[in-house]
């Protein structure tokens, strides 16, 4: 796929938080980057985006043998209406060499698509340091959000360390609700892409506090020790700014005008004590849905986790939680025509492959190897549900494709969602 990209040299990165800054529309001509598209006569009123973190084809697929029928978002389910697949490189991948002789999504049949560097959840490294080469959640992250690539670990922000507008605070400024639901923690990158602009993923102070001066209406996340160790402090801050704060799922205020939800554990199974990814998209889809309609993304973190440590049996439980609530938002979506929901990932990890031929549902945990414990340049999936075949044929001939089918880059997933919300 031809990409419009320029490669800036090297800058420092700086965090600031959203209290003072200057925020940026990027404009060009380029469907692949922040701009939007002439108006269209299909409209939605709701946007819901997906991004299962750091799963792959192989984990889609996968998962459909686990589970013992494809996921709700499979390619044979004819509710979803269109399939495509997504580069997800970010500049920091730019310059690497990349065999694209061979499968881009098939990690067996093409091991150059992985990098060799440690994984950031292993060794001595800890959180504090982030050296993966190819993209990662903060920069794949800010192409869903905000249609600008970045490099790793800059989060809202370009090259030039300018913020840029992301969905949330678009739909805001549309007059619409906005929320962010994830299985992450508060400060974690993929959520932090659609609310706050830091130079550097791990300024979690920072993070916070931009999350706190967002525009956004709802938040439900994992709590933190960055929160935890200065609780006092942060709750005045969200509270000054009118957000009810619950710290267990019983505390959940749906006449609350703005909330914060911080709890023990995201859970992939049914648990009285903490709530699932689903029931926290059910609590969304009810809080958020009013006239003027809402942007919502929700994600799975858990995927990305357990294929950084390549623990089969729990990464294939977070991935079926993640399914479960997606298709609750489309159990919630079918009995209206007014909601676009959007499957992605921002990247894959792990290298996850088995044989195709020979796994079956009893086996296929034991038939899973893995190539890596870190991030990867493997394309991935794409599944919309709701018609845009309009918007499809404005922009048809920009696509490529990939073994026969629609091939984005993951900027285009944001063009896809902002035309929408302008509409």
């Amino acid at each position: 796929m031809k990409k419009l990209l320029v490669i800036l040299g090297v800058v420092f990165l700086v965090g600031c938080s959203n209290a003072s800054i200057s925020i940026k529309k990027v404009e060009s001509n380029n469907v692949s980057s922040q701009t939007i598209a002439p108006s269209l006569n299909k409209k939605y009123k709701n946007i819901i985006m997906f991004i299962g973190d750091g799963m792959g084809p192989n984990h889609v697929d996968a998962g459909g043998i686990y589970l013992g029928e494809p996921l709700c978002f499979d390619v044979t389910n004819d509710k979803w209406t269109y399939h495509a697949y997504s580069n997800t490189d970010s500049l920091t991948s730019e310059g690497f060499t990349l065999d694209t002789t061979k499968s881009l999504l098939r990690p067996e049949l093409n091991p150059s698509l992985y990098d060799g560097t440690p994984s950031p959840y292993g060794g001595t490294l800890g959180t504090g340091g982030n050296i993966t080469t190819y993209t990662d959640s903060a920069a794949g992250g800010t192409a869903l959000a905000c249609g600008v690539k970045v490099t790793n670990s800059r989060i809202g922000m370009d090259i030039n360390g300018d913020p840029i507008e992301n969905l949330v605070e678009i739909a805001s400024g549309l007059g619409k609700k906005t929320g962010v639901v994830t299985s992450d923690n508060i400060v974690g990158a993929t959520p932090s892409d659609f609310l706050v602009h830091v130079g550097e993923r791990h300024l979690a102070d920072e993070i916070i506090k931009g999350v706190a001066n967002s525009p956004v209406d709802l938040v439900l996340t994992q709590n933190v020790s960055d929160f935890k160790d200065n609780k006092a402090s942060y709750e005045s801050l969200f509270k000054s700014k009118g957000f009810d704060i619950a710290y267990n799922k019983e505390a959940l205020n749906k006449e609350a005008s703005r909330q914060l939800g911080l709890f023990d554990l995201v859970a992939s199974k049914e648990d009285p004590r903490v709530p699932t990814l689903e029931e926290l998209t059910i609590y969304a889809l009810d809080y958020l849905d009013n006239e003027e309609g809402f942007f919502l993304m929700v994600e799975g973190s858990n995927i990305d986790k357990k294929s950084h440590s390549n623990e089969t049996k729990l990464m294939m439980n977070e991935l079926i939680g993640f399914n479960n609530a997606v298709e609750a938002a489309t159990e919630w979506a079918d009995s209206r025509d007014d909601t676009l929901i959007v499957v992605t990932a921002d990247h894959e990890t792990g290298g996850l492959y088995y044989d195709r031929d020979k796994a079956t549902q009893e086996t296929i945990i034991d038939d899973i190897k893995w190539l890596s414990m870190n991030h990867s340049r493997t394309r991935v999936d794409i599944a919309v549900y709701g018609d845009i075949s309009e918007y499809v044929s404005k922009y048809g001939e920009h696509f490529s494709t990939l073994e026969g089918i629609p091939y984005w880059d993951n900027t285009d997933v944001f063009k896809l969602c902002s035309t929408y919300l302008n509409d």
